[in-house]
């Protein structure tokens, strides 16, 4: 009887502890048992990667993140598993709490800490994972396709301007509720008279073949609105505003490789590539991907240590 009695107290100790309190008496570290500790990790999928030298830079970082955290002095080795995949799939593997390390771009960086996800960034070694670490800017290409072939066109910057004006125009042409200027009057005739473009976008979640290129274009439309004299919040520059985005959606298509399917019309199109390239010596912005784990990870295996929050 003292000793059931003694369990149903250590219960109640428990259940009235708060959540840290009881984590912590859960993460308590069994050091004479011979099972590893466990790191599951998820990395990207990146063209032309050896697969097989960034599984033993993310196993020798973190091992040697481990070694001098390990609260079992050696005792206790840390067993790394690692899965590739596509951005989407570690998205999903971080919000099931499949996975407990992963790198991931800017966009799933926010859409996991807006689900709940607690995320810490464990600093990185100079010359560690710099394959999928290394700063990448946002690339535009565009190619027209004539006699059976795909050409490079020399100003994908240009055509992806007037892809904007393009939609921009067809917005109006439905109905303005403001007053265009006469600029826009007379760029929209001889835009009139243009090819037509297409984008292709490489995911939702890219930082260079999404997010960039719709960013830059929501500054550009902004620009347009306030030209137009109409307040972005406001009703009339709402709907014009929607009809321009349903347009630019409807123009674009998601791929892996980046490019769009050839067929019989692609000779009337001109293709806009949005990705992105190692960042070289130029002045464009530079971004990277993050290495994260979760807050759970951290305090199980790494014995609380307080990795600082995503940049």
């Amino acid at each position: 009887m003292v000793r059931s009695s003694s369990k149903i107290c250590a219960l109640v100790i428990l259940l009235a502890a708060p959540p840290a309190a009881r984590g912590a008496l859960y993460s308590e570290p069994h050091c004479d048992d011979l099972l590893p500790e466990v790191l599951n990790v998820g990395l990207p999928r990146v063209p032309g990667l050896d697969l097989g030298a960034v599984r033993e830079a993310a196993r020798q970082r973190l091992t040697e993140l481990y070694r001098p955290l390990d609260v079992c002095a050696g005792r206790k080795r840390l067993q790394v598993n690692i899965a590739i995949g596509c951005d989407y799939q570690i998205l999903d593997w971080l919000g099931q709490g499949l996975i407990d390390v992963a790198v991931v771009p800017d966009l799933s960086l926010y859409l996991l800490g807006r689900d709940g996800v607690k995320l810490l960034e464990p600093p990185v070694a100079p010359d560690g994972l710099n394959d999928i670490l290394a700063p990448w800017e946002a690339r535009l290409r565009s190619r027209s396709f004539a006699a059976g072939a795909w050409t490079d066109r020399p100003e994908p910057e240009r055509d992806f301007e007037s892809l904007r004006w393009q939609l921009w125009c067809g917005a109006l042409a439905k109905g303005a509720p403001g007053t265009a200027p006469g600029s826009d009057r007379r760029r929209c005739a001889e835009i009139a008279r243009g090819p037509e473009y297409r984008l292709a976008l490489t995911s939702h979640l890219s930082t260079g073949g999404f997010l960039r290129p719709v960013s830059r274009t929501a500054v550009w439309l902004a620009d347009r609105l306030a030209a137009a004299k109409l307040d972005p919040g406001g009703k009339k520059g709402r709907e014009l505003a929607d009809r321009f985005w349903a347009a630019f959606f409807d123009h674009a298509r998601f791929t892996l490789d980046g490019t769009l399917a050839e067929g019989p019309a692609a000779g009337k199109l001109i293709e806009i590539a949005a990705d992105a390239v190692p960042a070289g010596a130029s002045a464009a912005p530079a971004y990277r991907n993050h290495l994260v784990i979760t807050a759970r990870a951290a305090d199980a295996i790494f014995n609380g240590h307080a990795f600082p929050r995503p940049a």
